[in-house]
């Protein structure tokens, strides 16, 4: 018996039958996943995504997605707007109520997972291309692939899922087999990338990368034909949203409030020691290897073009990581390209029978151990403890309910754990600084705008409730003291404290 079982691990077609029933086992298991999580009661998956549910939130009650930086709310949205809108008009056709925030959370996972499915989709398309012969080998590299995006989950319910679709989307036509680049063509990777940079700032890289790629495949000719369409699709995307839709604050938020400070601390904790200490690390680096090895042995102009947007967007995403509050979600973009490098370099190299087996050998227990890692951690973070989860969500409602009672036209600031609850999204028409996130660490402290009105709402009572733990009030916040708020009362785990112009400041 064991000499069978021996024998059928030596035929390679096994191995590669073994390896396709393990990538199915993946991809099914993370689909599966990323239904429930849907459903789940967790206000806050990763990258304090809350905030993008605020935004479509305000779109599905009418309300501008950029209001004025220097006034109520004290907004921070930080994004373009593209996937804000899909999910809005998902929401409208879904008829999600914005008065029961939970609904709007499932659109917005809804967008993120269909997007997802389309990247690793699309993906798979690029890498057969190259190897069909070998499509196990295709569908094993997307099965990592779909583990990096769950661990890293940055693609959850953020505009990130977007980004990344269109722009796996412009390398699927650029790596087109006999690619001619008709004027057709040129139009519509103008348009991916356009929708690239209207989805999340990072695009802004792809009128280079797309450059790069045009130039090393020897159609220079076609360069100034990209750069025109691009620049008159992004005007006509522009005047849209700023003439047609009204988003008169668009550019302030998107260029100026994402002017971060440079932090190497910031760097070196969220960025490089995580992924030392990860698995992230390895195709990365060994698509870093074949870039530098097929650049000293040009083979193809196909693979000096993939090698060299490779470097340039490899530095352009670490570049970017220097910024504070920049994540390892900014590396999709190189995990994408480092698998298609790393297939390249696979149907260039006829490896032997005994050489792929002990790829698949060394491939697929990495992978299974890694599956594991990110099933479990994704369960025990977003989907455990539901019946714990939906009685936060109800509570939280229930102090909506009290505090909408008695506001009266005025707001409400929620310090009890702004970045992670519910209650931006419960109060969606009354939180002041419902993107506390951006403010507390970059807008506010860098004098990015003007809060002179913000820290006066709580001298003046505009700001008429702060939600605060319980027992943990602050004593004052952004130099502003809070010795005019008195405790009102207390529900489940919150304190709320009241404006009180009688209360004499210490």
């Amino acid at each position: 018996m064991n000499s069978t079982f021996a024998a059928f691990f030596r035929s390679p077609n096994n191995i590669k039958q073994t390896a396709t029933v393990l990538s199915f086992i993946i991809l099914g298991s993370l689909f599966l996943f990323r239904v429930a999580l849907i459903f789940s009661y967790v206000p806050e998956i990763t990258g304090m995504d809350n905030n993008f549910v605020h935004t479509v939130i305000r779109l599905l009650t009418g309300l501008s997605p950029y209001p004025a930086p220097e006034g109520f709310p004290y907004a921070g949205n930080i994004y373009t707007p593209l996937y804000f809108n899909i999910c809005h008009l998902l929401g409208i056709a879904t008829g999600a109520d914005p008065e029961y925030p939970i609904q709007v959370y499932q659109v917005c996972r809804t967008v993120a997972l269909l997007c997802d499915i389309l990247s690793v989709f699309l993906l798979f398309r690029i890498l057969i291309r190259k190897i069909a012969i070998d499509k196990s080998f295709a569908l094993l590299s997307v099965a990592l692939y779909s583990c990096l995006i769950c661990y890293l989950a940055y693609t959850f319910s953020r505009v990130d899922c977007l980004f990344l679709t269109f722009y796996i989307s412009v390398f699927y036509l650029l790596t087109k087999k006999e690619q001619t680049f008709t004027y057709r063509q040129i139009l519509l990777v103008s348009i991916l990338s356009v929708c690239c940079v209207f989805s999340k700032q990072n695009g802004i890289i792809l009128p280079f990368l797309v450059s790069t790629w045009l130039f090393f495949t020897n159609y220079k000719q076609k360069i100034i034909a990209f750069l025109f369409s691009y620049t008159i699709c992004f005007t006509v995307f522009y005047l849209f949203y700023t003439q047609v839709m009204g988003y008169t604050h668009l550019v302030t938020f998107a260029v100026k409030g994402l002017n971060n400070q440079i932090d190497p601390s910031w760097f070196y904790i969220n960025i490089f020691k995580p992924l030392a200490n990860s698995i992230i690390i390895l195709p990365l680096c060994a698509g870093l290897v074949i870039t530098i090895g097929l650049l000293l042995n040009r083979k193809t102009n196909f693979t000096t073009a993939l090698s060299v947007v490779y470097l340039i967007q490899l530095m352009f995403s670490t570049g970017a990581a220097f910024k504070w509050g920049s994540s390892l979600g900014y590396f999709y973009e190189n995990l994408a390209l480092s698998l298609i490098l790393i297939t390249e370099y696979r149907s260039l190299n006829n490896f032997t029978q005994n050489s792929q087996s002990r790829l698949y050998w060394f491939a697929s227990p990495l992978l299974i151990i890694f599956f594991i890692h990110v099933l479990l951690q994704d369960y025990l973070f977003f989907i455990n403890q539901r019946s714990q989860r939906i009685a936060e969500y109800k509570q939280q409602e229930e102090v909506k309910y009290y505090l909408r009672s008695r506001l009266n036209g005025r707001y409400v600031l929620d310090l009890y754990n702004p970045n992670r609850d519910f209650f931006k999204n419960f109060l969606y028409k009354e939180i002041a600084v419902p993107h506390f996130d951006a403010i507390d660490c970059c807008l506010l402290p860098d004098k990015t705008f003007d809060y002179t009105r913000l820290k006066e709402d709580f001298i003046n009572g505009n700001i008429k409730y702060i939600i605060f733990p319980k027992d943990a009030a602050l004593p004052s916040i952004w130099n502003v003291s809070l010795a005019h708020y008195q405790k009102d009362t207390s529900i489940y785990n919150f304190d709320l404290y009241h404006f009180r112009p009688d209360v004499k400041k210490h």
